[in-house]
């Protein structure tokens, strides 16, 4: 183990070090002496200041473009328009029925007399196309 020696091997400067007199380039060696004097020191260099400061204003860039892209997923106002109808149908007469849109399409609701609906009991449901009740096509 002798001392260091220096050469010059393919327009590097090498340093000849280690019991097997391995070289490593010299630029390696200055590397990993500004690694540990970089590990050595504890306080913030510029160059993390800057790399604090770009991903704090990435951070705060991405909140707003977050948002629009989530606000463009919401159904439109002519979409909410559509998708909701309420009818009141405590205002409706005994035995008179309204007409109401709902999704571009026609809503029929009677309000149906006593006769009307005792007729409709009396309907055998065997005879219907559709054998329902009114019980169950009332819930």
């Amino acid at each position: 183990m002798g001392g260091a020696s220096s050469a010059v091997v393919a327009d590097y400067p090498v340093r000849t070090t280690g019991p097997l007199g391995t070289q490593r380039p010299m630029a390696v060696q200055a590397v990993a002496t500004a690694d540990a004097a970089i590990e050595a020191e504890p306080e913030l260099r510029r160059r993390d200041v800057i790399n604090i400061a770009a991903i704090a204003f990435a951070g705060v860039g991405i909140i707003p473009v977050a948002g629009v892209a989530l606000n463009q997923m919401n159904p439109s106002a002519d979409v909410l328009a559509l998708a909701t109808s309420e009818i009141d149908v405590s205002k409706i007469a005994v035995g008179s029925a309204i007409k109401a849109t709902f999704q571009k399409q026609p809503l029929f609701v009677r309000h149906l007399t006593p006769q009307e609906i005792a007729a409709a009991n009396a309907v055998s449901v065997d005879t219907l196309r559709d054998p329902q009740t009114l019980a169950d096509r009332t819930k």
